[in-house]
């Protein structure tokens, strides 16, 4: 069980970094958008390091639990991470976007 959830984590960044690089793309012109998203991707490649390190222990015949734990964690801190510079980065983009809605 958990060797299957630990690959359905690993599915799902990989699916994140997907769609990352996608809004990279969409906000290429957009330096200080960039900047944020450079942050942002420094999180979700953290957490995908140590989603391998985790599903190394689950396949493992007896996995440690500690081990585990600690990699869940870590996990869960670099998305929390990732998941404020995002918001932070929304709050930048909507402001811009009220700035450009009032020059037209």
């Amino acid at each position: 069980m958990a060797k299957t959830e630990s690959e359905n984590i690993g599915r799902n960044l990989e699916a994140a970094k997907r769609e990352f690089a996608t809004v990279r793309a969409a906000l290429g012109g957009n330096k200080e958008a960039l900047v944020a998203l450079d942050g942002i991707g420094k999180h979700l490649n953290k957490a995908a390091e140590t989603q391998k390190s985790l599903h190394e222990e689950c396949c493992k015949d007896s996995p440690d639990s500690g081990v585990c734990a600690g990699c869940c964690s870590d996990i869960t801190k670099e998305l929390d991470k990732a998941v404020a510079e995002h918001d932070a980065l929304m709050r930048t983009l909507q402001g811009q976007v009220k700035t450009e809605a009032k020059t037209e």
